[in-house]
């Protein structure tokens, strides 16, 4: 999280080197997206949340 934080104090080289590409899934401007999408939600309902997306696009949709 502290990563996606980042985002908006690095500049330059640094930044782009960070940041890569924008549609990167996991990647912290997507994960500064969806902690600021999920704000009204408990941190442990969020990580949960996080880690089923997590599973599914590893492949265990069942979860």
């Amino acid at each position: 999280m502290a990563g996606a934080a980042r985002t908006n104090e690095l500049t330059g080289e640094a930044h782009r080197a960070f940041v890569g590409d924008r549609t990167d899934e996991l990647g912290p401007v997507w994960l500064g997206h969806r902690l600021t999408d999920s704000a009204d939600q408990s941190v442990r309902d969020f990580g949960r949340q996080l880690v089923m997306d997590m599973l599914a696009r590893a492949g265990g949709s069942r979860w």
